[in-house]
């Protein structure tokens, strides 16, 4: 008799503390849902029958097919969500992507924030590409993204675009409606107003069973929560099935993006989880050019579009229909200048030798044309440059090369020329007294004005960038240099190494050794075309003869070339 007392006793006394802990616990939770008089409360207590979807008894949204005939009842969608209590998400990448212990893990995200400066980037930025991944893999480079972010004005509301990488979508776009992410640092509130808003375009649902498994926009969240704690979010993972519904979503984000301290996160890495470095490589290589050109048809024409939600699927561009809404939501914003903040290629997987190529990058709005330049017919297609241009370039790419070199900061001036507000590709050179490189810098994509691009190809030169000379120039050299200038055109794809002839230059790349010589650079030495790619195959760390197998890429390209002597002279 007494055991059984005892026992009743007992069970009395733990569901009282499982219940005094429940109560604990939602307090807890409460602080981060909206308050009841609130606007984003309201939203959310009166959703709009016509776009939200309707809820299944397993906690998964389904697409509201009653849109047609408004008049038909449809049920509110079910917000209180019983595997999570007050909407936060729970977070399912602890001892995978990152610590469970918070002390390690907030060291660990001090770690990415470091002092190095960022390339500048023109204009304001809206939109961004950051990778995902482990804090020991893709997260040191995505981490550049938020550092940008927050050095540049910070942000109230990060509006995160990704792909499901384990779970199929029923619908165009699921956004997470209100509440929290947590990770074990704490939680991030969601901006409910801008979710609910998005939740009212066409294509855009609620399925909480995607967002519950997929970890891309989690670990974003970490960053988030170090570099800019009190920002709110708005997570999105779309998977849309055709051309309209992917213009139909990007414009709904671009839309959400012109908010004020509102920007655009895609979160993708690049080649994801490719069976080799090598095919790493190629796979970045094309997506860089397709991100600098702001050309969506390279991906789409590549095969590079191919989603799938398992995870590890080979050989492909993790999630370009968030990299294509990104594009086209740029776009529709008039932002097309891409700016890299950083680019690697990481061994984060536990089967090497996988391999995942990731970048981070800005998309910035275009520069600024003045009223009486938008009138002026003369901004001619053809690369090559004017004298009154040349003369207003020469000044800009010494004056940015002396600047770098005494660690001062220089801005580009806007430029009179009209035609130097162009986009092209450029290459800066810089040569010391006796004709010997001193260092060579520039960009394969037409991603900047070229009064910026050169301006920023000279300051890379002046501060040692060139990995292959890495040298920081004196003060003296950067005075009294030759700096060429070569402006890139006619860029193409070589089908063998037989295609180059003498006059071209040649980006030669395998996997992610890769190289690019100038035709000046071949002039100066005067190399045929086989040393010209011999001397590509030993600099990319392949052998002499390498340019003969079909795993190595080779394209070529012209140039228009123009010399600055000391004291700011030109030639042709």
């Amino acid at each position: 008799m007494n055991s059984l007392r005892f026992f009743k006793f007992s069970s009395c006394m733990i569901i009282l503390l499982i219940a005094t802990l429940g109560c604990l616990q939602a307090q807890e939770m409460d602080k981060l849902v909206p308050d009841a008089d609130s606007p984003a409360a309201k939203l959310l207590d009166n959703p709009d029958p016509n776009r939200l979807s309707e809820k299944t008894a397993t906690g998964k949204a389904q697409p509201n097919t009653k849109d047609n005939n408004p008049t038909q009842p449809v049920k509110e969608i079910f917000l209180r969500l019983p595997t999570y209590p007050q909407n936060i998400r729970q977070p399912m990448g602890i001892n995978v992507y990152y610590p469970a212990d918070k002390q390690l893990l907030l060291r660990q995200l001090a770690s990415l924030d470091t002092p190095q400066a960022l390339p500048p980037v023109p204009g304001v930025a809206k939109i961004y590409i950051a990778p995902w991944g482990a804090i020991h893999g893709a997260l040191p480079t995505a981490a550049k993204v938020y550092r940008h972010i927050r050095d540049n004005g910070g942000a109230r509301t990060i509006i995160l675009v990704s792909r499901p990488h384990c779970t199929k979508m029923n619908v165009p776009a699921s956004v997470w409606p209100n509440g929290g992410y947590a990770t074990p640092v704490g939680i991030t509130k969601i901006n409910a107003l801008a979710a609910m808003t998005l939740l009212k375009k066409p294509g855009f649902y609620f399925e909480a069973n995607i967002h519950g498994r997929e970890a891309s926009i989690e670990t974003n969240v970490l960053l988030i929560q170090h570099f800019l704690p009190e920002a709110t979010i708005v997570p999105v993972l779309i998977d849309p099935k055709s051309k309209e519904e992917e213009t139909a979503i990007a414009e709904a984000l671009a839309k959400a993006a012109r908010a004020p301290g509102a920007v655009l996160v895609a979160v993708s890495n690049m080649s994801y989880a490719v069976v080799s470095q090598e095919e790493a490589g190629r796979l970045d290589l094309k997506t860089i050019t397709a991100l600098n050109t702001m050309d969506i048809n390279i991906i789409n024409n590549t095969g590079l579009k191919r989603d799938s939600a398992m995870p590890h699927n080979s050989g492909v561009l993790d999630s370009p229909k968030a990299v294509i809404a990104a594009m086209i939501a740029g776009l529709e914003l008039e932002m097309d200048t891409v700016t890299w903040l950083g680019h690697a290629a990481v061994r984060q997987l536990p089967y090497a030798p996988l391999v995942t190529g990731c970048a981070a990058a800005a998309i910035s709005e275009r520069a600024a044309i003045k009223e009486e330049d938008k009138a002026n017919p003369n901004l001619p297609a053809a690369n090559l440059l004017s004298t009154a241009a040349q003369k207003e370039l020469g000044i800009i790419a010494r004056d940015s090369l002396e600047a770098a070199a005494v660690h001062a900061r220089y801005d580009t001036p806007y430029p009179q020329s009209p035609e130097l507000l162009k986009k092209r590709g450029i290459f800066v050179t810089v040569l010391d007294k006796d004709n010997n490189e001193l260092a060579s810098m520039g960009f394969l994509g037409p991603q900047s004005r070229t009064c910026v691009a050169v301006s920023e190809a000279a300051r890379m030169c002046a501060v040692g960038e060139d990995p292959q000379m890495p040298a920081r120039l004196t003060a003296e050299q950067a005075k009294n240099a030759t700096i060429l200038v070569s402006v890139l055109k006619d860029f193409r794809t070589a089908g063998n190494w037989q295609d180059v002839k003498n006059g071209d230059g040649i980006v030669l790349a395998r996997g992610t050794n890769r190289c690019t010589v100038l035709p000046s650079t071949a002039k100066r030495h005067h190399w045929s075309v086989e040393d010209m790619l011999g001397f590509a195959c030993k600099r990319a760390g392949l052998r002499p003869d390498a340019y003969r197998l079909q795993s190595v890429d080779i394209f070529t390209f012209k140039t228009d070339i123009y010399v600055f002597e000391p004291g700011n002279g030109y030639s042709k």
